[in-house]
C-alpha cells in the first residue's frame, strides 16, 4: 500500500527515521511523502502532537490537472499535496484516534466476513440443483458456522469498542433511538462518519451520498443524481 501525507512545513516534524528507519522516507520543500503509512505511523504522529490529514486521491489527481501536471514522481506527488491541501485546507479527514480506528477496522472486517456468509449461501440451491448438496453438505455447514461465530464475535468486540468511550456510547444510545438504526447501521455511522454531529444535514448527506448532484449549465437544467460519498456509507 501506498500513502501520500503531507506535514505543514510550519510543524514540527518529530524524527520518523530514527523511529521508523525501516520505511523509506524523502522530505521536500512543500510536504513529505511516506511509502508504507501504516496504524503505528498516525500513533506516532499523534504523540508527537502533528496534526495529519487523509487527502482523497481522485481529488489530488483532479487538482494535478489544472496545472498541466503530467509528470509522477515522489517529489511531485508531495509538492501536489501540499498546494492541495492550502487551496483546500478542509479536504480529507483527520486522523482518528485509536479507539476509532480499532472501531472502523471491525466493521470494516464484519462487511467482509457477511458478504464471504452470502456467497456461501448463494451456492447452496446451486449445489441442490446440481445433485451435489449431499457430497458438499458437511463442509458447507461447517464454513457457515465458522463464519457466524466470527460474525458474532466482531459484534461483540464492536460493542465492546463503543462502550470503552462515553462519547461514542452516547452516539451510538442516539442514532439507535432512530427508526430503522440498529447496531450494525449506528456502529458503521459512527466508524465511518465521526464527523457526526459537527455537520449540517446538506454536508452530512454529501459525505453519505445520499445528496442530489445538479448538473445544470446555464439555461440547461439537468437531472439531479446521487453521487459521491464515503463508500462504505
Amino acid at each position: 500500500m501506498e500513502t501520500d501525507v503531507l506535514v505543514p512545513p510550519s510543524a514540527r516534524l518529530p524524527d520518523l527515521r530514527s523511529a521508523y528507519s525501516g520505511w523509506i522516507w524523502k522530505e521536500f520543500l512543500y510536504g513529505c511523502y511516506i511509502r508504507g503509512f501504516h496504524g503505528d505511523v498516525a500513533h506516532y504522529l499523534e504523540d508527537a502532537g502533528v496534526e495529519a490529514r487523509q487527502v482523497p486521491p481522485s481529488q489530488v489527481k483532479a487538482f494535478a490537472r489544472s496545472p498541466g501536471t503530467r509528470a509522477k514522481i515522489d517529489r511531485i506527488d508531495a509538492e501536489l499535496i501540499a498546494r492541495f491541501t492550502i487551496f483546500r485546507p478542509d479536504a480529507g479527514r483527520t486522523l482518528s484516534a485509536e479507539h476509532l480506528r480499532l472501531l472502523r477496522a471491525s466493521t470494516i472486517r464484519r462487511v467482509q466476513v457477511v458478504v464471504m456468509r452470502k456467497r456461501l449461501l448463494a451456492q447452496f440451491p446451486a449445489h441442490r440443483k446440481s445433485g451435489t448438496a449431499k457430497l458438499f453438505e458437511d463442509l458447507d455447514g461447517e464454513l457457515k458456522k465458522r463464519l457466524d461465530v466470527a460474525i458474532a464475535e466482531l459484534e461483540s468486540r464492536i460493542s465492546e469498542l463503543l462502550g470503552r468511550d462515553k462519547h461514542l456510547a452516547d452516539a451510538a444510545r442516539i442514532l439507535r433511538s432512530e427508526p430503522g438504526i440498529g447496531p450494525v447501521a449506528s456502529s458503521t455511522l459512527i466508524a465511518e462518519l465521526p464527523e457526526l454531529g459537527a455537520l449540517t444535514g446538506e454536508v452530512a448527506a454529501a459525505l453519505t451520498g445520499l445528496a442530489p448532484m445538479a448538473q445544470d449549465s446555464g439555461t440547461l437544467r439537468g437531472k439531479r443524481a446521487i453521487a459521491g460519498g464515503r463508500r462504505a456509507l
